[in-house]
């Protein structure tokens, strides 16, 4: 799962690039999530049904 002092180290990388406009910053951090997202339900289905794994 996607812990906290990952959301913490991302978000000093995203105050110290403040001086970026805003709209890049949301999008890479979204993107950030969206991936850590992915790779945990990833590997929850693994866990789950081994056999079946994608």
């Amino acid at each position: 799962m996607f812990n906290q002092r990952k959301a913490i180290s991302i978000e000093l990388i995203i105050r110290n690039q403040l001086t970026k406009p805003v709209g890049v910053l949301l999008e890479k951090y979204s993107a950030i999530l969206e991936y850590s997202k992915d790779r945990s339900v990833r590997n929850r289905a693994k866990k789950d049904n081994p056999i079946n794994s994608t």
